[in-house]
């Protein structure tokens, strides 16, 4: 896993385009109009990059796909290229943009390179994010599909037609407890080597409906809370309202869009519900909406938002609100 840096102002000789599969590596050039179709693995990665002149001040702009396009970053980088991984809605808007209706590795390739040119100013560059922290992350999301997973078996365990099968889900369900109990011990050795993460989760804790196990998914899916204004953390988690206004016509003010994290939002969802009932704070306010004509929906999420933008100042002051 890895974070972007800030956005850039550096002037570019080339930008590169490379469409990312599980086997292949398309790859275009913009300032020869090249093309490649490179295989995905380190050696024939870094054999076809390492021709490239001006490393330095080439942008690549590599589809995000769920992860195949991890070995070529790292190659990118410890190759000196500047990396932007694209938000792929982005760049399909950019494409329509252009007017082409046609679909193949090459016209991906070259796309993504155009929206390199046309956008680079706005761009953020990707650098590794420290190790530790990536391997807590994808021990966070390996624990989150365990629990998922125990959680069906359980039911199935409860489920009448479960007899002839009821030890065999029995031994699953025991065997899951145990990875999930592993996980959870490697996590906390993490945790105590990184003093930073530490401090933001004893912070956390202390909000009334944040519970540890939330505290840890928070410090490591949002490491931008206690650093971006309020606006915009509202925004990454999926709880800001979005305008829908037209000339005299005042729209419905939604949050389901399809920015943000929606993981995030459904993890605050649940921490929420915990506050109201025990925060005095987030329960006068949440029975005030009510009592204003809110609807339910609109309330909690309302509340939802109260909650992030209490964190965030949590984080940035370093210490309890209250």
């Amino acid at each position: 896993m890895r974070s972007q840096s800030r956005k850039n102002t550096m002037e570019f000789s080339d930008f590169i385009g490379i469409d990312a599969s599980e086997d292949k590596m398309a790859l275009f050039s913009l300032s020869d109009s090249s093309y490649a179709n490179i295989d995905n693995n380190e050696e024939s990665l870094r054999a076809a990059l390492n021709k490239f002149q001006n490393k330095s001040e080439t942008l690549v702009l590599i589809e995000n796909s769920g992860g195949y396009e991890n070995i070529c970053i790292d190659v990118l980088l410890s190759l000196g290229f500047k990396v932007h991984r694209t938000d792929n809605k982005k760049v399909k808007k950019f494409k329509e943009l252009q007017g082409e209706k046609a679909k193949t590795d090459k016209i991906d390739s070259r796309n993504l390179a155009m929206y390199g040119e046309a956008y680079h100013e706005k761009l953020k560059f990707y650098n590794p994010m420290d190790a530790k922290k990536s391997k807590a992350r994808q021990l966070l999301w390996y624990a989150d599909s365990l629990k998922a997973f125990r959680a069906s078996e359980k039911n199935r365990f409860q489920s009448p037609g479960c007899v002839m099968i009821a030890d065999s889900v029995g031994e699953t369900i025991e065997f899951l407890d145990r990875k999930i109990e592993n996980i959870e011990e490697m996590m906390e050795n993490i945790i105590r080597e990184d003093e930073g993460v530490k401090e933001k989760i004893d912070l956390l804790v202390g909000y009334t409906g944040i519970a540890r196990t939330t505290a840890i998914k928070i410090a490591y899916r949002i490491p931008e809370l206690g650093k971006i204004d309020k606006r915009g953390i509202a925004s990454l988690c999926r709880v800001a309202p979005r305008a829908d206004d037209s000339g005299k016509r005042q729209g419905y003010r939604t949050t389901e869009d399809d920015n943000g994290r929606p993981e995030v939002r459904t993890m605050l969802f649940f921490s929420v519900l915990t506050a109201i009932r025990h925060n005095k704070e987030m329960k006068e306010f949440y029975e005030r909406l009510l009592t204003n004509g809110k609807k339910k929906k609109v309330a909690i999420i309302a509340c939802m938002r109260k909650m992030i933008v209490q964190l965030n100042a949590i984080l940035k002051r370093g210490y309890a609100l209250r």
